[in-house]
């Protein structure tokens, strides 16, 4: 799983960042790509810590599932007992 994980990582990602920040770097210029790429940075990372302040009760030391465990539970005993 390991080495699956680390293809795609060191392979299949890799190369296509290369290849689509090579595309972007020729239309429209490195400092335009690599303002373009700081912003969409920006937009993740503020997202990220919008979903973080939403979810005031679970943490990263204590992470809670979102959907309760008795609910999935008796979701899924719903569905063997069908």
């Amino acid at each position: 799983m390991l080495m699956f994980l680390n293809a795609m990582y060191g392979g299949l990602g890799q190369s296509m960042g290369a290849i689509i920040g090579g595309k972007l770097q020729s239309k429209f210029g490195t400092v335009k790509t690599f303002l373009y790429s700081g912003f969409c940075d920006f937009c993740f990372v503020t997202l990220v810590i919008l979903y973080l302040r939403i979810r005031k009760e679970s943490s990263f030391k204590n992470p809670q599932p979102i959907v309760p465990r008795e609910k999935a539970v008796k979701g899924s005993e719903r569905e063997k007992e069908d």
